[in-house]
């Protein structure tokens, strides 16, 4: 047996997938080992978690196998476990073995955000191939497939040929299990031996189970078999199954095929949400709809009360995901979710933002009240197990809490603090709520400033910023396209970062001005590129508070302007309501100039009519009105407002921003609104952009 301490070739590379195995009996341990060996992998053991953890620090595994024994479930054998995945830019997987059965193995597995579970007898060819899984660097979308033999004569074959190519499987041996294997596995696709030994029960029937399930009915079925005969074919004549396989069917073929069947279903059947603004799954509000309400706090920065924000965090979601299984995980959300909606109130803004990351906007509470309010969604769900079968699945939750405090910053903030307070609550062990503030946080902060302030500086001398746009439609059939311009930060191998992850920061680093300037050039570029439009492409700019108080930013925007020869009509610039009142003669100035040189503008935020005096005498193209208004359109008061504003201001075109909802759009369309927009209209979209020479080559 090789042990952390006798093996000095412990920190040499390794030619297979590294596993450190935890197992206190000696015997089990060299019976796993063997078994791992014959299937390529290093192992070595460790007698307890503290020489796990000095070693992963020399040396990170693939996966670490751990025996649910006194030492780990133990407060601090967790801790240490802890511990080792917080040293770890991503986390380590995890398989938990146990010789029992029970509540408390099994709960502890899940508390360590396992990735699974087994218990003795060890089946070891099911534990190497679900090692296998793990420790694949490429996986085909997470696909699951179950594959029904009774016999395992080609199952093991096809199974590890499917891992291999990152494709989840599992194996079923007794074909009368198959509705709790569906339900457990929620497999993608369903492939079934046509020569099984069950009396009584053919794989066509089989299959028939399997159609007549409505959450399943259209799942792809592949049979395979020896060799070709008639029951095959015609079973996919019969659109019983989907294809058939023969036994000396290649690894290609096979992966081919499998993938060919899922990807064919799902387009053929997904279907698109109805609701843009909401999560499918528990009915709150979604990631787009929250961001695109942070973005309105950005620009539309009048928050005179007590704004806070609320990062929860499920501690073990993961685990009881890998562990539990996919409808153990739905039923866990839609508990939390349920919980969420009975303490959060209407003026609340609740969404689920990720698989296990849910956030509250409150706008009317207190510090204190909102520290209860944490406390409160933390202690029921430490209290009340979800039932799950036979099992109680016991959650935790790590909360943090951001504030915003009127002049001192900008909402979006509050969500930054609320993020790295929840950081730091996971780090404490979890189940905790933390709010923002002290040296630690701090510290962290500033790493977090150190580190956008190297993406961002180096997204402005590399070209690292991407444009989209979103679509703000007329409504009076007007022959031009509008866009508002939004900016997007690239990231490789992923999805472009929106602004409003990242402009609070820009802002606090001064760097806002430069963003702005980056945004009119490239916008400029873009135009030109797209002169022959029909349509016409116009597009709204909406500039930085630094940039309007900026020395130096008009004559450069004048300069940059004159050089762009550009129609004048296709860019308008946009100030909020609010730069007038704070910074009125900087934006009155600015307002003026835009007129002079022939450029329209546009300000957003607009509420009252009280507000409405200074732009009758500057001679305001476009009014954006304030997304509450739009929200809140069936209240009488506000359909009233929503008037009074028109007639007050009847040479503008009023804009509708954040419309969600057909009755909105009918009552706009009723009440004869120029332009909408939202995701309800149409989501922003990117288009490649061209960089004629002389923009480019500006200094900023």
């Amino acid at each position: 047996m090789s042990t952390a301490t006798e093996n000095t070739a412990l920190f040499s590379k390794s030619h297979g997938n590294l596993v450190y195995l935890l197992e206190e009996d000696s015997k089990n341990a060299d019976h796993i080992m063997l078994a791992l060996l014959d299937w390529g992998y290093e192992v070595y053991t460790f007698e307890n978690m503290q020489e796990i953890m000095q070693t992963v620090v020399k040396r990170r595994p693939d996966v670490l196998l751990l025996n649910t024994h006194a030492s780990v479930i133990s407060r601090v054998g967790m801790g240490l476990l802890r511990n080792v995945q917080n040293q770890q830019k991503n986390p380590i997987p995890i398989v938990f073995t146990s010789k029992f059965n029970d509540q408390k193995s099994l709960s502890a597995a899940i508390k360590a955000n396992g990735d699974a579970f087994f218990c003795y007898p060890l089946h070891y060819d099911v534990i190497a191939r679900k090692l296998r899984q793990l420790t694949l660097i490429e996986q085909q979308e997470n696909y699951r497939v179950l594959i029904i033999d009774d016999s395992q004569q080609y199952a093991d074959k096809y199974a590890n040929a499917l891992n291999k190519k990152g494709i989840s499987t599992e194996i079923l041996t007794t074909p009368v299990g198959i509705i709790k294997a569906l339900n457990s596995q929620q497999p993608h696709l369903v492939m079934i031996n046509t020569k099984l030994n069950h009396p009584g029960l053919s794989a066509l029937e089989l299959a028939m189970v399997v159609r007549q399930q409505n959450k399943f009915k259209h799942t792809p079925i592949v049979f395979f078999a020896q060799a070709f005969d008639q029951t095959l074919q015609r079973s996919v004549m019969q659109s019983i199954s989907d294809d058939y396989l023969h036994e000396n069917i290649d690894t290609d073929s096979l992966v081919d095929t499998v993938i060919k069947r899922i990807k064919n279903s799902q387009k053929q059947w997904r279907k698109p949400s109805n609701d843009p603004s909401h999560d499918r799954q528990t009915g709150l509000y979604n990631r787009q709809y929250l961001l695109a309400q942070l973005e309105l706090l950005k620009h539309y920065d009048q928050v005179a009360h007590s704004l806070a924000v609320l990062f929860i965090s499920l501690d073990n979601y993961h685990g009881i995901h890998q562990i539990m299984g996919l409808t153990a995980s739905e039923q866990v959300l839609l508990s939390c979710a349920k919980q969420l909606q009975i303490f959060t109130e209407t003026d609340d803004i609740l969404a689920r933002v990720n698989e296990s990351l849910f956030i509250i906007i409150s706008q009317n509470r207190t510090l204190e009240a909102v520290k209860m309010l944490a406390e409160k969604i933390r202690h029921n769900f430490a209290s009340e197990a979800v039932n799950f079968g036979n099992s109680e699945i016991e959650i935790s939750s790590s909360i943090g809490i951001g504030i915003y405090q009127a002049n001192s910053g900008q909402p979006l903030q509050a969500l930054r603090d609320a993020k790295t307070a929840c950081i730091s609550a996971l780090k404490q062990g979890g189940n905790t709520v933390v709010v923002y503030g002290g040296e630690q946080m701090q510290n962290q902060l500033q790493q977090q400033h150190n580190h956008w302030q190297i993406l961002l500086d180096n997204a402005l001398q590399h070209e690292g910023f991407m444009l989209y746009y979103q679509p703000v439609v007329p409504l009076r059939g007007e022959p031009t396209a509008y866009y508002d311009v939004l900016l997007r930060l690239k990231v490789d191998g992923a999805k472009p970062v929106a602004a409003v992850e990242f402009i609070a920061i820009a802002a606090q680093l001064k760097l806002s001005l430069d963003l702005d300037r980056w945004v009119i050039q490239h916008s400029i570029a873009q135009l030109q590129s797209q002169a022959d439009n029909d349509p016409p492409w116009r597009f709204f700019l909406r500039l930085s508070e630094q940039s309007l108080l900026d020395e130096t930013f008009n004559d450069w925007l004048q300069t940059t302007l004159t050089n762009a020869a550009l129609d004048k009509t296709r860019l308008i610039f946009e100030l909020p309501q609010h730069y007038l009142e704070q910074h009125k003669s900087a934006a009155q100035t600015l307002l003026r100039q835009l007129k002079t040189w022939g450029y329209r503008r546009l300000v957003s935020g607009v509420s009252q009519v009280s507000e409405l005096a200074l732009l009758n005498q500057i001679k305001i193209e476009f009014i954006k009105l304030q997304p509450k208004i739009i929200q809140q359109l069936n209240e009488p008061n506000q359909l009233f407002n929503l008037k009074q504003l028109q007639q007050c201001c009847d040479q503008c075109t009023f804009i509708a921003p954040m419309v969600e909802t057909s009755e909105q759009f009918n009552i706009l369309w009723q009440n004869h609104i120029s332009l909408i927009s939202g995701y309800f209209v149409q989501k922003p979209t990117a288009h490649k952009l061209h960089h004629p020479g002389h923009l480019a080559n500006q200094s900023h």
